[in-house]
């Protein structure tokens, strides 16, 4: 995945339950400059799992979703997750919600991920969903308060993991590192430097089946992927998985397994890719290429029959992607 013409350090680590991995470029830059920029992101993951994570109880999230519809303070970092996430529940018509906090206990992801047995489930009664759907979120910026009513409890995975990468990567340009990766569990962003000539990223992107479904070249960008198999597990009430249908408050039945977005945003591109598992074959090429009048985003996703779909312009498909086969396109 290394950007040619550049010597990079490279470090992995665990945080907010996914693998980190990172290459910085560390030309022109002496070993203490490197290794502060490798504590820098290892200290700001800790800290957005510390602010964020819905599994520790003194996680200001977590506290957050307590204070039973009373105004809370809440930190700079918290207002502005918070108001991508009304932004983005806005903009995604309610595709991405969330409030779908009650839906993944009920479907048994109320442990972290590696804990989840197979007790059976409760039952998601009628009221609860209502519940769900009337939840509202009130931010007052000047007071720096949220306030959740409508009885809603908030799971931001959904947005966060992306929004850490995006911040600790434009923190890293700025401090002077020219060509980098960041990538969280399959969630990355890339940057370089074309003034010096150097080779874009070569990015691979997995099959659900094993393998490789292509490579996408990005000098500068994102990639996000969404799916319902990685995080399944077994119940009482048989197979579920993590992705939330906020209309039914189920996991998604959709016809889609498997979405990644390609972007300048990896908050972004995880979102969309989220929507489109969600939407499935008939409506989400339609509906990105709606919300994407620009025509900036690429997707490619595959169905539970096999089948590959890319979505884009003609020409991003023949000038940066190798190896990528799509059964139909939707341009």
């Amino acid at each position: 995945m290394m950007a040619a013409a550049a010597m990079y350090r490279v470090d992995r680590f665990w945080a907010m339950n996914t693998t980190i991995d990172l290459a910085l470029a560390e030309e022109a830059a002496d070993e203490l400059e490197v290794q502060g920029w490798l504590e820098e992101v290892r200290r700001w993951f800790a800290y957005a799992e510390a602010t964020f994570s819905r599994f520790l109880p003194e996680s200001e999230l977590c506290r957050l979703n307590r204070s039973e519809g009373r105004p809370m303070l809440i930190s700079d970092t918290m207002m502005e997750v918070l108001q991508r996430t009304a932004e983005y529940r806005r903009r995604t018509g309610g595709k991405f919600d969330p409030f779908v906090l009650p839906a993944l206990e009920r479907a048994g992801y109320d442990v972290s991920f590696e804990h989840i047995g197979a007790a059976p489930l409760s039952g998601a009664s009628a009221e609860g969903q209502q519940k769900a759907h009337q939840s509202m979120l009130q931010l007052n910026p000047g007071m720096r308060s949220a306030r959740l009513l409508g009885g809603g409890r908030l799971d931001l995975g959904g947005i966060v993991k992306g929004w850490a990468v995006d911040r600790i990567s434009a923190r890293l340009s700025e401090r002077g590192v020219r060509s980098g990766m960041v990538n969280a569990g399959g969630d990355l962003c890339v940057w370089g430097d074309v003034r010096h000539d150097q080779a874009p990223w070569e990015i691979d992107i997995e099959a659900p089946s094993g393998g490789q479904l292509g490579t996408v070249q990005l000098a500068k960008g994102s990639v996000a992927t969404s799916s319902t198999l990685g995080r399944r597990w077994d119940t009482g009430k048989g197979g579920m998985h993590h992705l939330i249908d906020p209309q039914t408050m189920e996991p998604a039945r959709s016809d889609i397994v498997q979405c990644t977005v390609v972007g300048s945003s990896v908050c972004e591109s995880e979102i969309y890719a989220k929507a489109i598992c969600l939407l499935g074959n008939l409506s989400g090429p339609d509906w990105l290429k709606k919300i994407d009048a620009s025509g900036t985003l690429e997707a490619v996703f595959v169905t539970e029959a096999g089948a590959t779909h890319y979505i884009g312009t003609k020409e991003k498909l023949e000038s940066h992607w190798s190896g990528l086969t799509p059964d139909s396109l939707h341009f």
